[in-house]
């Protein structure tokens, strides 16, 4: 449990759609401590964490990532729902520094501790915090990821969670596209009355009928090469979206020598359980 880092930071390559503006944050300060930013449409909130020796190393390694790669501490960092840390920096790539598991307690305005690790029926009362998924109008869940080549694509998940659906439909009933957050211990939060109302919780992913963990993934793997193939030969199956994607991992494999890196390899999965 806590904080691992990693040898060394990488890029990140993978999904890192999270709310822009007014979505909440977590936040490092140049004192190594950290808090979330929790913002609405009224107001904005700061609720420190309960710091412990593991919270402090997880401060320290994103303050230090910071100053290496944009040459100041303090700002904004992210958790996305398998625990990777991932440091945003100004006019460059995300880095993923490191993973957390476990909870994290926060205080509220009134020193009341609160976890976000749990779900709740109803009403969520807590910082709606977390990375950026969505569902379609024929009930597919999917992510929209920004491929070099096609600029923003979508891709669906593997294995559609009919049962989150299910609960999702339940807070937005119908048939619009809307989307929905999946926070850093798996728990869904969407906002009820077509985006415009408080929002609620729709219980916790199935990792096993989710995408697949981009860091599970190797550069040059033979497993991308056994994918790859057997996708060739599936190519009629596919539909145009998918053809473009197929056509644009294989264009970028071309270019590399015949290989595949970590992030290409993570997109080539989710389009092989797909199909």
């Amino acid at each position: 449990m806590g904080y691992k880092g990693l040898p060394t930071s990488v890029e990140w390559g993978g999904h890192y759609e999270r709310p822009y503006g007014t979505g909440s944050v977590f936040h490092v300060d140049t004192q190594e401590r950290i808090k979330v930013v929790q913002v609405d449409s009224y107001s904005k909130i700061l609720c420190n964490a309960v710091m412990t020796s593991e919270l402090e190393n997880l401060a320290w390694a994103v303050n230090g990532c910071k100053l290496r790669h944009a040459g100041r501490e303090g700002g904004s960092f992210s958790i996305n729902e398998f625990g990777w840390v991932i440091v945003p920096v100004l006019n460059q790539q995300p880095r993923v520094i490191g993973r957390w598991r476990g909870d994290i307690e926060f205080l509220d305005l009134n020193d009341r501790p609160f976890s976000m690790a749990e779900p709740v029926s109803g009403d969520w009362d807590y910082p709606y915090l977390g990375m950026k998924f969505r569902l379609s109008p024929s009930n597919r869940i999917y992510l929209k990821y920004v491929s070099a080549g096609l600029g923003e694509v979508r891709y669906d998940a593997p294995y559609q969670d009919s049962e989150l659906i299910k609960r999702l439909r339940r807070i937005r009933p119908g048939r619009s596209s809307m989307s929905f957050l999946v926070n850093p211990f798996g728990v869904v939060l969407t906002k009820s009355d077509n985006g415009y109302g408080p929002v609620c919780c729709a219980g916790k992913i199935d990792f096993a009928n989710w995408f697949p963990d981009a860091m599970d993934f190797e550069d040059n793997s033979d497993e991308a090469d056994e994918m790859f193939d057997e996708l060739d030969s599936k190519r009629r199956c596919m539909n145009t979206e998918q053809r473009n994607l197929y056509d644009l991992l294989s264009y970028h494999r071309a270019l590399q020598n015949g290989t595949f890196n970590r992030w290409q390899t993570w997109q080539l999965a989710i389009l092989y359980n797909a199909i």
